[in-house]
């Protein structure tokens, strides 16, 4: 699936095992130069393996592209401010000299995170939707302007979740926020196909990410064991509710993100593909 010659954005790229990075590698070996992008996670956000191995985030992963022999670029970006993200584009254009590719991988969870509805905050629910689908769509409106400048079409990928089609309790925010998302891709998908701009997403299940949940960790804490072992037992709790009975990797995801990123894909838009070992099936 060769993108040799195109240049590849990738939001939400910072940690060490998450699916950002996963898809800038993936693409990366394809072919593609690639500009990753995040915010600065704080010292609470960063998995103990993170800081072990000494990652620095999307400094890291920007290394890793230029040892597969591509370009590479970094950009901090806030995808609650729109400006940022109108910046971030710009920028890609202006140290790459142009867009192919948009992945749209970040992702906000509610800081409350095992809240119901009932006792969430309204500005918590807000900045959800500001990360998980106003950021996108800006993303995705900016990144489309300089592709259909440019006349030679390009792919947008958005990176939903199982949950945007499996009503799960205490996850309103999330799967709203990824539900429209959704929508946002289909009609994306027809608004700009006459550009020969495809647009899809991939829809993962549960991932073995190194995303950290400072409720599981007060959770922890609770119990009196580490964050580490939670999480290995939620990762065990959650594969045994999986038909293939285990729960996916990173690379798996980008695996099929980089196939909707290709000329491969070449008959195709609109769609939400799971990738989520059989959680979903339509």
């Amino acid at each position: 699936m060769g993108q040799e010659g195109k240049v590849a954005l990738v939001t939400g790229a910072y940690g060490m095992r998450s699916i950002g990075r996963a898809i800038a590698l993936r693409l990366a070996r394809d072919g593609a130069d690639i500009v990753v992008s995040d915010i600065e996670h704080p010292p609470e956000r960063i998995a103990a393996e993170e800081k072990a191995a000494g990652w620095r985030g999307i400094e890291s992963v920007a290394e890793q592209v230029r040892a597969l022999g591509r370009r590479a670029h970094t950009v901090r970006c806030d995808l609650s401010d729109a400006k940022q993200i109108e910046a971030m584009v710009g920028e890609t254009v202006a140290k790459m000299g142009r867009i192919d590719i948009l992945v749209n991988a970040a992702r906000a969870f509610m800081r409350q995170e095992r809240a119901h509805l009932v006792d969430s905050d309204a500005a918590e629910w807000d900045w959800v939707q500001a990360v998980n689908l106003r950021g996108p769509m800006l993303c995705c409106k900016f990144a489309a302007r300089e592709m259909i400048k440019a006349g030679r079409g390009g792919r947008i990928i958005n990176v939903s979740t199982h949950g945007a089609k499996k009503p799960m309790p205490v996850s309103a925010a999330y799967a709203s926020s990824k539900a429209g998302l959704n929508m946002l891709t289909k009609v994306l998908a027809l608004e700009l196909a006459k550009d020969r701009i495809f647009v899809n997403a991939v829809s993962p299940g549960v991932t073995n990410t190194s995303r950290v949940s400072l409720n599981e960790m007060r959770q922890a804490a609770d119990e009196g064991i580490s964050y580490e072992q939670y999480r290995q037992r939620w990762l065990e709790g959650r594969a045994a509710t999986i038909p293939l009975g285990r729960v996916a990797l990173p690379e798996e995801i980008a695996e099929v993100a980089a196939f909707l990123a290709s000329d491969s894909c070449s008959y195709m838009i609109g769609q939400i593909l799971n990738v989520d070992g059989g959680l979903v099936m339509e």
